[in-house]
């Protein structure tokens, strides 16, 4: 289930209180223990408003702590900006990716890695 913009509430039962909410939120009802992910958006390259979104992005994973169990791995939520950031290799993504959109591939790999 894919969630565009709109209250926690409708897209999953027992979250409440929070008026933040991310652009995208990925829910992935698998069989033995369901995934979720945040993926927040950006349209800008700069560095003040990108630093300030990760702060965003780490508001949420604490407003929103409850959906996310023991045995979800990382990343637990995508922040997507134009261009100019790639993971070092061989590194394993933290519990927040920053990811370029002009890399559709990491962007994948980085969703993949949460829902999987």
């Amino acid at each position: 289930k894919i969630c565009f913009g709109i209250p926690f509430g409708p897209c999953r039962t027992g979250v409440t209180g929070s008026g933040r909410r991310p652009d995208i939120c990925v829910i992935y009802d698998r069989p033995d223990d369901p995934r979720f992910v945040i993926v927040e958006v950006k349209r800008t390259a700069n560095e003040r408003y990108v630093s300030d979104s990760i702060y965003k992005v780490f508001g949420y994973l604490y407003d929103f702590a409850a959906l996310w169990t023991e045995r979800q791995p990382d990343p637990r939520s995508v922040l997507l900006i134009p261009e100019g950031v790639s993971l070092v290799s061989g590194r394993t993504y933290p519990e927040t990716a920053i990811v370029s959109g002009d890399n559709r591939a990491a962007l994948a790999d980085a969703l993949r890695a949460a829902i999987l």
